[in-house]
């Protein structure tokens, strides 16, 4: 028995749109972007432990 098919891209997709958005609105701007942006991790990043919603 085979399971289905796990589309990493969609799911990621719905974590993000759900969770990630709700998540970005509490967050300060530059800690949201840290979490949730593009670029990679960074020297000078805050440690996920120090960031307070709002």
């Amino acid at each position: 028995m085979r399971g289905r098919a796990y589309d990493a891209v969609h799911y990621r997709a719905a974590l993000v749109q759900n969770y990630a958005t709700r998540l970005r609105k509490a967050l300060d701007p530059a800690d949201s972007e840290q979490l949730f942006g593009t670029r990679g991790a960074g020297l000078f990043d805050r440690l996920v432990g120090e960031m307070r919603v709002q």
